[in-house]
């Protein structure tokens, strides 16, 4: 049995055995904006009793707004940064695009300069090269997925040499990226704070 949309991580053979255990919910967060997503969550956490008026709701959302803002001005004060987002394992280098996902999207939309694949895999997400070609894509600042099962800078540099021959990497120019972060507003303000951050600091690394 299908249970349309398909739930992420939930094995089709056994979806219908664990949704039979109790009353569930699904929130989409694939396609969708960021801001949509977090919306949502805080809709369900109010219908199922929260207070979205206790003060640690409001500052979480006014911490969210204010990085966002935070992103905005450092993108525009300091134009020209191209951030790419990636994903590392042994054998390939996984270029994101920021249109498939809904944080880097939600980055872009507030002035994050994004280098974006231009073959992307099929059915889209990621494009995927060898480590040959780490500098397919000219990019100052590098986002580097810190999920369990990918590599990490500190392996990269030690492994990998034309991870460390890239410019953004000779420049110290390497911050984490959390791909799927938890859909909450205090969870996200502090990535948006921390890239502003990034993004304000940072120089261009190549023509």
């Amino acid at each position: 049995m299908r249970f349309p949309p398909d739930l992420w991580y939930l094995p089709e053979d056994s979806a219908e055995a664990i949704l039979g255990l109790a009353p569930s919910v699904a929130v989409r967060s694939g396609g969708v904006p960021l801001r949509t997503t977090l919306e949502r969550y805080a809709e369900l956490a109010g219908a199922l009793g929260a207070d979205l008026d206790a003060p640690r709701v409001t500052d979480a959302i006014a911490a969210f707004d204010a990085g966002a803002e935070s992103l905005r001005r450092a993108a525009r004060d300091n134009p020209g940064i191209r951030v790419l987002a990636l994903s590392a394992t042994d054998d390939k280098v996984w270029f994101a695009v920021p249109a498939d996902l809904p944080d880097l999207a939600h980055f872009a939309e507030l002035g994050a300069e994004f280098v974006t694949p231009d073959s992307p895999d099929p059915g889209g997400v990621f494009q995927s090269t060898s480590w040959e070609n780490a500098d397919t894509f000219a990019a100052d600042l590098l986002l580097v997925d810190n999920r369990t099962g990918n590599l990490q800078p500190d392996r990269l540099a030690g492994t990998k040499p034309t991870w460390r021959a890239l410019p953004a990497v000779r420049a110290g120019q390497v911050v984490s990226w959390t791909p799927e972060p938890t859909s909450s507003y205090a969870h996200v303000a502090p990535i948006l704070q921390g890239l502003a951050e990034a993004i304000g600091s940072a120089t261009r690394t190549s023509a």
